[in-house]
């Protein structure tokens, strides 16, 4: 399960209430943070470790059975997952909770849970390593003479988008009216400094949320309406996106939320067939 507030991916756990033992407590946690009613099995193992404010912590692990209920959550839980042990290992925060993995494997026979089918979220996106990585700044010269002074790299072709250069823009729904200074980097991943300019947009709403840094995520496609049509059917409607910045009018970049799946935002991108000349490069 994810918990917003710590920005992890654990086991469903909590403190044992007076007078209740530690297998009621463990049955009352996975309800109260995941809504799945349960009958507790085997015990898996004990960890021991010292939280973050130097607190010593000691959890027991127990085997269990879902009898009814749902995936719901609580203020603590935003989302949770049913995975394999293999997939278990690469999502969870805490070293230590790789041992519980590690004893549930032991204890049941053959595959120790079922796969579910890959989706076409999925399926889109499998073997299409990241080819941008976005950054918002608030000052695009001075962000430019500070990435260039940590990696070498440059040059950077920078542009400024809006409604006179990309003629098709949307934000949430409807048209979209925002302009931005974009810096691109030699080199893949590529790197994308953006500098919000007139909004609304999503990038003002991330500035102001949570100020400089990591926003998104770049994957390229072939056809940017079909990678569209698959992320609405599956639940991710776009947020924001931009089409015909290309000489010859094609070229074009949808927003996601995906935040609660990835940590930023996807971004699908359609490289246009030839790209304007850029309004400055960096250093130049």
């Amino acid at each position: 399960m994810h918990r917003p507030l710590y920005r992890d991916w654990t086991f469903p756990k909590g403190k044992a209430e007076p007078d209740e033992s530690d297998e009621e407590c463990a049955v009352r946690e996975v309800e109260e943070e995941t809504g799945l009613r349960c009958t507790i099995g085997e015990e898996l193992l004990t960890t021991e470790y010292d939280d973050a404010r130097g607190r010593a912590k000691r959890v027991r692990y127990w085997l269990m059975r879902v009898e009814s209920g749902e995936l719901r959550f609580d203020h603590e839980v935003d989302t949770a997952r049913w995975l394999g042990p293999a997939a278990a290992e690469e999502l969870l925060t805490y070293p230590r909770d790789l041992d519980v993995v590690s004893a549930l494997e032991r204890c049941l026979p053959g595959p120790a849970m079922e796969q579910k089918p890959e989706t076409e979220v999925e399926r889109l996106l499998r073997g299409r390593p990241p080819g941008q990585i976005g950054i918002l700044v608030p000052d695009l010269r001075a962000a430019l003479a500070r990435y260039s002074r940590l990696w070498p790299a440059g040059p950077w072709a920078c542009y400024l988008y809006g409604p006179d250069t990309v003629p098709e823009l949307t934000y949430r729904g409807g048209e979209g009216t925002y302009s931005m200074w974009i810096a691109l980097s030699a080199g893949s991943p590529q790197i994308e400094l953006i500098e919000p300019v007139a909004g609304p947009s999503i990038y003002h709403e991330w500035l102001a949320a949570r100020g400089e840094g990591l926003h998104h995520i770049g994957v390229y496609v072939e056809e940017l309406a079909e990678a569209t049509r698959i992320m609405a059917a599956a639940g991710h409607a776009p947020i924001q996106s931009g089409y015909g910045y290309g000489v010859d009018g094609d070229g074009g970049y949808t927003y996601f939320d995906t935040e609660r799946e990835l940590g930023v935002v996807l971004e699908l991108i359609e490289r246009p067939g030839r790209r304007a000349e850029p309004a400055f490069v960096f250093p130049g």
